[in-house]
């Protein structure tokens, strides 16, 4: 009886060891997947740290670029407010010139006839 419930004890173990070896192993394998998980997220990491570096360092060459052509489109800005100035005031100047110019052209000519009938005359005055 003895040797019965050794010999049965022991069919007992061998059941419960080999269930617990498959249980191992099957641990072994699921560790072995979690281990690939991990390699393959760190890997991931690192291709989306680089991305994200190589995003910051656009952002910044964009935010660079819009802030020169910021600058340059005050400028022009500038440029075409004194331009427009100027053309405001050469209007002005102009119209007062084009009224103007009878009056010295028939000055001029005053002054010429004038001075021709002083020379026929004799008075150099």
């Amino acid at each position: 009886m003895i040797s019965k419930i050794l010999g049965g004890s022991t069919v007992l173990l061998l059941i419960v060891s080999l269930l617990l070896y498959g249980l191992w192993q099957k641990s072994l394998a699921e560790n072995e997947i979690l281990r690939s998980n991990v390699a393959t997220l760190e890997n991931d990491k690192k291709l989306q740290d680089t991305t994200i570096k190589g995003l910051n360092e656009l952002a910044k060459l964009n935010a660079q670029t819009i802030q020169k052509y910021g600058d340059e489109r005050n400028e022009l800005i500038q440029e075409a407010e004194a331009a427009r100035t100027k053309i405001n005031s050469l209007r002005a100047t102009e119209a007062f010139d084009a009224l103007q110019r009878p009056f010295e052209i028939g000055n001029a000519t005053d002054e010429r006839i004038r001075s021709s009938l002083l020379r026929f005359s004799g008075n150099k005055n």
